[in-house]
């Protein structure tokens, strides 16, 4: 499947989103192990999942590319959010994450929204996964619970570290965006409530000027 970047590295099956995200260090002692808040959301319908990413005709469809942002001073603005919305906010971003480290996209899915999920998809240049049908096999098989490690690398157990989001804030339209720290990296997750339910709806890829950071000018 496609690998969000910083989850490829991390997570022990992989993880489907389709951004990247600048480095950023986190103090250990400020993170936990995301798969400790377990992966308990109930799997999205696997044939709504396949048809995000395929045609009637098994054709597969666009995907958009991700926002980025320059650096985190760029990213939208808004006043800080409750307690309670900060907890609600952090408690899906953790399960998000956990479902990801134990290899169960389809129950990930569920807590994000049908924009997020159209984002997503499988990688295409993948001949096991470039068709419906394997999309298909690939996502019952984890929730039968038969072990599935897709992305090189990725080892069994392992459990991501994850901060609490941090600068929560309210913005446009009622959605709710903040900074998480996933291994060192940095996030801008933004999500939205749907049926009193917040869910994911994008991660903001957020790039540092390499040339600044450097001191060297981009030729």
């Amino acid at each position: 499947m496609q690998l969000f970047p910083c989850l490829a590295r991390l997570a022990a099956s992989g993880a489907l989103l389709a951004i990247g995200v600048m480095a950023a260090p986190v103090g250990a002692q400020d993170a936990s192990p995301a798969a400790g808040a377990g992966c308990t959301a109930e799997p999205r319908d696997v044939d709504e999942l396949v048809n995000f990413y395929f045609s009637p005709e098994g054709t597969p469809l666009a995907t958009p590319a991700a926002t980025t942002f320059d650096s985190e001073a760029a990213l939208p603005a808004g006043e800080p959010v409750d307690a309670e919305t900060e907890a609600a906010v952090n408690a899906v971003v953790m399960e998000l994450i956990a479902c990801f480290d134990a290899g169960q996209y389809a129950r990930a899915f569920a807590l994000v929204t049908d924009d997020a999920a159209r984002s997503l998809g499988p990688d295409m240049s993948n001949p096991d996964e470039d068709t419906p049908d394997e999309v298909r096999a690939l996502l019952e098989a984890q929730i039968a619970g038969t072990p599935v490690i897709d992305e090189p690398g990725m080892e069994p157990g392992t459990q991501t570290q994850v901060s609490p989001g941090r600068d929560v804030r309210l913005l446009e339209g009622g959605r709710v965006g903040g900074v998480w720290e996933i291994e060192g990296d940095a996030a801008f997750a933004v999500l939205e409530q749907v049926d009193d339910r917040w869910l994911v709806d994008e991660f903001l890829d957020i790039v540092e000027d390499d040339a600044m950071a450097g001191g060297t000018p981009t030729p």
